[in-house]
């Protein structure tokens, strides 16, 4: 069982040493790319590197990432325990499950399935893990772009 887990995570850190490799020869050879870099940088900080280690930010024209950035960029957060609960806040979801609990007198008649929710989540935000946080993007502003 360990070894299958230690493979995906080795696999894992491979695909994101690969996309960085292709990401760097990109900032070196396209004035476009290292100045998209240091604008987003300038700008949001470490969330936006979180960006360009999504797998096909390449595939993306560079004059086009920082928009990109403002319109997927959902939240940061130390983990993504914690990122999950604060979409779930600012969403009102779990505000609208106590309510209802509330209102039928229950504490814990409704509550979440952690497995559904974290794969309806992941169907609907792409969470990138960085060092030190999570950096949450809603996919649909990726899909807009494929549909184009």
């Amino acid at each position: 069982m360990h070894k299958d887990i230690n493979k995906v995570i080795r696999e894992s850190v491979s695909e994101s040493q690969g996309i960085a490799a292709e990401l760097l020869e990109a900032i070196v050879i396209s004035d476009d790319w290292y100045s998209t870099l240091r604008a987003g940088y300038k700008l949001h900080g470490n969330a936006f590197i979180a960006l360009l280690l999504m797998p096909s930010i390449l595939d993306w024209d560079p004059r086009q990432i920082l928009d990109l950035f403002e319109e997927s960029h959902v939240l940061n957060a130390a983990t993504e325990s914690i990122a999950v609960e604060l979409l779930l806040d600012e969403r009102t979801w779990g505000e609208r499950c106590w309510a209802l609990n509330r209102d039928f007198g229950h504490d814990d008649l409704l509550s979440w399935d952690e497995d559904k929710l974290r794969v309806a989540l992941h169907s609907r935000y792409l969470f990138i893990h960085t060092q030190n946080e999570c950096v949450v993007f809603d996919r649909s502003a990726f899909d807009a772009e494929d549909e184009s």
